[in-house]
């Protein structure tokens, strides 16, 4: 059972940032992308790892005071050793071939993150609405038929069906994202705009509101993902003999601190709930 130890990764960043504090980075939201699109391929991980880590480089060699900076340069010669060295970035596919791979992945990993994102809000919001129980097949069925508010273009079954299969070591991590992407975009900006006002008395940072942005998506994204692994862990529909999510393979959160903005409720569409029970159990 592979864990995601958040808490550590972020002291490591607090000690090099003492001004950004113990929260989320642009770092973190890498680190998780690489996990839910590869969670079975540790190799295409590193290889992910390998192409940000140039691309990083070249960003921050433009900015003239952090080239020659001291700690950056020993922070790259860190990375490129832990990466593989020069043999194992001339080894590595071009960027766009890697960025495209993760893209398409990143569709089958929502794909699995909306079904237990919708298998959790129907079972916490609407099961006192609904006729029969709250099943993986049936919400796939649901998605597959109902799905446009969500999807652009709607995945057939089986697409669902082999995503899930794909995808199920990450699936609550692709749950907050899914519920971000739907429904936390105002959250978001308001809450970086609060951040801003509250750093407006400090010095000139070295940050950009960008990264105050990303570090609070990072941070629903966790703290999301924390309750969908719970309710995934726990959750027995009818008639299963094992939860939603299987410990032996899931990516375990763990030591994730709280996202301290409040998360709205939700309201799942009308004709979303009208149709769910028509699909069996």
């Amino acid at each position: 059972m592979p864990e995601l130890r958040i808490r550590p990764a972020l002291e490591a960043v607090a000690e090099l940032f003492p001004s950004w504090g113990e929260r989320p980075s642009l770092a973190t939201l890498e680190e998780l992308r690489a996990v839910m699109c590869w969670p079975r391929d540790e190799q295409a991980r590193m290889t992910f790892h390998r192409l940000l880590h140039l691309q990083l480089r070249s960003d921050w060699e433009q900015v003239p005071h952090l080239a020659d900076d001291p700690l950056f340069i020993k922070l790259f010669a860190r990375d490129w050793q832990a990466f593989g060295g020069a043999e194992a970035f001339l080894e590595t596919p071009p960027y766009q071939t890697v960025m495209d791979e993760a893209e398409r992945r990143s569709t089958r990993g929502e794909w699995a993150g909306a079904t237990l994102c919708l298998a959790h809000l129907l079972h916490t919001r609407y099961a006192d609405r609904l006729e029969g129980p709250i099943s993986l097949r049936k919400v796939r069925a649901l998605l597959a038929r109902q799905g446009s508010p969500f999807f652009q273009e709607l995945p057939g079954p089986r697409a669902l069906n082999d995503a899930w299969e794909e995808f199920q070591p990450v699936a609550h991590l692709w749950a907050g994202s899914f519920f971000v992407g739907q429904w936390l975009g105002a959250t978001l900006r308001e809450a970086t705009v609060a951040d801003l006002a509250a750093r407006s008395h400090l010095p000139p940072p070295t940050w950009k509101p960008s990264d105050l942005f990303l570090s609070h998506l990072a941070w629903a994204i966790l703290s999301l993902a924390t309750t969908f692994q719970e309710f995934g862990l726990a959750y027995l529909p009818k008639h299963a003999r094992k939860p939603l999510l299987d410990p032996e393979q899931l990516w375990r959160l763990v030591d994730v601190p709280v996202w301290p903005v409040a998360i709205p409720a939700v309201e799942l569409p009308a004709e979303l709930l009208e149709r769910f029970d028509d699909y069996g159990n």
